[in-house]
């Protein structure tokens, strides 16, 4: 499930992991790029593992930047878009 960007919003996403490869996630931290490619999960590039849904770990949540925006620059605006 992927929930477009709506104001200020991040673009997220929502991965379905069957039960077989969500045992594979870790349980206590979130997973780096490299971690989340190995256990089979494509998607451009970008995305990043923001959150843990305890409730149901088979559930993968990211997130990336928006891309509707105009380039920020300078140190003060470098983290607007994720505000």
């Amino acid at each position: 499930m992927i929930v477009g960007p709506k104001r200020n919003r991040l673009p997220i996403r929502h991965v379905y992991l069957p039960k077989d490869i969500a045992t594979k996630v870790p349980k206590n931290r979130l997973m780096t790029e490299k971690e989340w490619r190995s256990i089979g999960i494509q998607q451009s590039l970008g995305w990043v593992h923001y959150a843990i849904h305890n409730p149901e770990p088979h559930i993968i949540l990211f997130r990336r930047p928006r891309t509707d925006l105009p380039v920020a620059t300078g140190p003060m605006n470098a983290h607007a878009q994720y505000a």
